[in-house]
């Protein structure tokens, strides 16, 4: 018996720890409904293109590290109103720009 596919958002997870894994592609625009998402960890696999606007809105979002990637873009600037992010890390991608003020401090 097959069990039925459930979309990225259905899904009921805290935390995904998904680094080192040679992972690539772009980031689903699904990423931003997973609103009880606590850490989000894809660091060093290949993913490529924007960071999803509306990632920054996942209100219960502690830690999302990014880094060691091919992210293109600047950093969605509403990252810097999340109050329950305590660790950015976008380090090693293609990113444009400065980080805004808000994500600054």
């Amino acid at each position: 018996m097959s069990r039925p596919s459930r979309s990225l958002a259905q899904s009921e997870m805290n935390m995904r720890n998904l680094k080192d894994l040679y992972l690539g592609g772009t980031l689903p625009t699904d990423l931003t409904k997973l609103v009880h998402i606590k850490s989000i960890v894809l660091r060093n696999n290949s993913f490529t293109g924007i960071i999803p606007e509306g990632i920054g809105e996942l209100k219960e979002l502690e830690v999302l590290d990014l880094g060691y990637n091919n992210f293109t873009g600047p950093v969605p600037a509403e990252l810097g109103s999340n109050l329950s992010l305590t660790i950015l890390l976008v380090d090693y991608n293609k990113l444009l720009g400065s980080l805004s003020i808000e994500i600054q401090f």
